[in-house]
């Protein structure tokens, strides 16, 4: 097992959410798989943008899945598709690809308070709330020109599908989408 491996599951194991973990590093540029019990309610984004950080330059590589219980089969890798099957929760970082993507991205970290916002996480998994929602919007509105209404916007809870919301409210409004 990679040292890093071993000091991501120290640092987890440390947290008062986290019952168990262990990370496994199926080798670059595969995935690092980051299993995580949780004792009470724990965030996989959060969790996820940890491991990440401690990876730097790797960190688009680790997936965290909340499982109930931790596999230990001694000398053998756990079964990635099968633990991703069945856990509670998966947690990918996919960075934005576009303009439109990396503006959004911007948006849900100040509104948020965050230092990474993936494509695919969700507004409410990164402690968005009705107050939140009401500010991003506008400010949506003022940076990229586009109105979306709330109910839409909770109804395309990720970044990425709120970025279908602004092209498609460009589309109708007959702007051009620069930079997609």
């Amino acid at each position: 097992m990679p040292a890093f491996c071993r000091d991501i599951e120290e640092m987890l194991t440390r947290r008062p959410d986290v019952a168990d973990a262990m990370v496994v590093d199926y080798a670059a540029p595969g995935p690092v798989l980051v299993l995580v019990a949780p004792r009470e309610f724990c965030s996989g984004p959060e969790i996820r943008d940890e491991c990440a950080s401690s990876l730097g330059g790797a960190a688009y590589r680790v997936t965290v899945a909340l499982v109930t219980e931790v596999p230990r089969v001694p000398g053998e890798f756990p079964d990635a598709a099968a633990v991703l099957a069945g856990a509670s929760g998966v947690f990918r970082y996919e960075p934005p690809r576009s303009h439109t993507e990396q503006q959004m991205a911007a948006l849900w970290n100040e509104v948020l308070g965050r230092a990474r916002t993936g494509m695919l996480d969700d507004f409410l998994d990164l402690g968005g709330d009705s107050v939140r929602a009401v500010r991003l919007v506008a400010r949506i509105e003022e940076e990229l020109g586009a109105a979306i209404d709330l109910a839409s916007f909770f109804g395309a809870p990720s970044v990425r599908a709120v970025v279908g919301l602004v092209e498609a409210a460009r589309a109708a409004s007959g702007q051009a989408v620069a930079g997609g």
